[in-house]
């Protein structure tokens, strides 16, 4: 009785253990997923960029002489009219050829403006001509992305075509709306009347040696040191108007490439306050500099009109500026880890009805850690993130656990 006892207890234990191996065999894996739905794939980078003036200007010395006073450091606000450098020596000669200088300064000014905004100014019509090169860029553009959308009725390269010339002209069409805006004209008004002061200074001042101020700006860099020695018309001193200016970043040409005028960024200034800032240009050529680990890299010059900058923020002050580019709007994209090499190329993990099915897929771009699903995804399909991390097994069962 006692052995039939005995085996009856070890039956049981069995029948536990091997219930309790079959519970966790048939237990599904949880594994992240993500349900997929058509949305831009995105690249995202960060550069440093430079404050700088969108126009400085460069002040020389009037007559020979030796510097005796330098009143201002770099970085100082200065008025008007305020001395920034005096020489002991003064020469009529010498002040008769630098009038002439500013005259000749102010007469090509003058007749830029003239060109410009005058009577039969070019800058409305370039404007005018421009805008209709855009829009017809524009308009091929738009119709090759619909006969893309309707069977890939044109070419990619076609389509890539349309869309460097869209690109082309509207930098044409937004250089062509600059030079016609009224903030481009007032800067030619205003640089006439600089000429026009700095020559009424020449003509006024009891000290023909002595460097003034043509307007309330600030002092960038001095050339020069107090006991030099200074010929006629030798730069010293460099200044700016703090309300006009720009960033100013080297980008890879690869990024660059991928950039557009009218383009908004993300700025981090040095004080830490946040802004936002639009592209105004992009440079079409690359200069070849080192990185800072060694490499040879080809970067280009892309300038930012900031919409606003902090109060302290002044010229060669750093800040950081962040681009998101769409590069491929509204299109099916999973994680990089989600996809897997498969025998005919590229596959996913599908999860329905609780298990893992396998999804041959046609992959296309990458960027920024996501790949861009061509083919082989519907609208709705619910996609393993990380198949490998999370154990997912063809055919086996899975709890998908979708992201927020």
């Amino acid at each position: 009785m006692k052995r039939k006892v005995k085996w009856i207890f070890l039956a049981a234990i069995a029948v536990i253990s091997i219930g309790a191996y079959a519970a966790v065999l048939l237990k599904p894996v949880e594994a992240s997923a993500e349900q997929a739905v058509k949305g831009n794939l995105e690249r995202q980078f960060t550069v440093s960029a430079s404050i700088l003036p969108v126009s400085g200007m460069v002040l020389n010395s009037v007559t020979a002489g030796n510097v005796s006073e330098i009143p201002y450091l770099p970085g100082m606000e200065v008025k008007e009219g305020d001395i920034l450098l005096k020489t002991d020596t003064t020469s009529q000669t010498t002040l008769d050829i630098q009038r002439e200088q500013f005259k000749q300064q102010l007469s090509a000014a003058r007749q830029e403006y003239d060109r410009l905004y005058g009577s039969n100014g070019s800058a409305a019509a370039a404007l005018k001509a421009a805008e209709s090169e855009y829009r017809l860029a524009k308009k091929n553009y738009d119709n090759g992305v619909v006969l893309a959308q309707q069977g890939g009725f044109i070419a990619q390269s076609d389509l890539d075509s349309l869309k460097t010339q869209l690109d082309l002209t509207y930098q044409k069409y937004a250089q062509a709306k600059e030079d016609n805006s009224e903030e481009q004209k007032a800067h030619s008004q205003e640089q006439i009347a600089s000429f026009e002061r700095q020559l009424a200074l020449l003509d006024d001042t009891v000290n023909p040696g002595a460097v003034k101020m043509p307007y309330d700006g600030v002092l960038w860099e001095v050339y020069t040191e107090e006991g030099a020695y200074l010929s006629p018309n030798q730069p010293v001193v460099k200044i700016y108007r703090p309300d006009n200016m720009k960033l100013s970043a080297s980008v890879l040409s690869e990024d660059a490439a991928a950039l557009t005028p009218g383009l908004k960024a993300e700025v981090i200034y040095a004080d830490g306050s946040e802004g936002e800032a639009e592209v105004s240009f992009i440079a079409k050529t690359a200069e070849k500099q080192m990185s800072s680990i060694g490499l040879e890299e080809n970067r280009c010059t892309v300038e930012l009109k900031p919409t606003a900058l902090p109060e302290h923020a002044g010229a060669g002050q750093a800040a950081d500026v962040s681009f998101h580019v769409v590069t491929a709007p509204e299109v099916f994209s999973v994680p990089a880890a989600a996809v897997i090499p498969a025998e005919n190329g590229s596959a996913v993990y599908l999860i329905q009805n609780g298990k893992a099915v396998l999804k041959t897929v046609e992959t296309g771009r990458r960027e920024g850690g996501r790949v861009e699903i061509i083919s082989g995804l519907e609208d709705g399909d619910i996609v393993a993130s990380d198949p490998y991390n999370d154990n997912v097994e063809k055919n086996g069962r899975v709890k998908a656990v979708l992201k927020e």
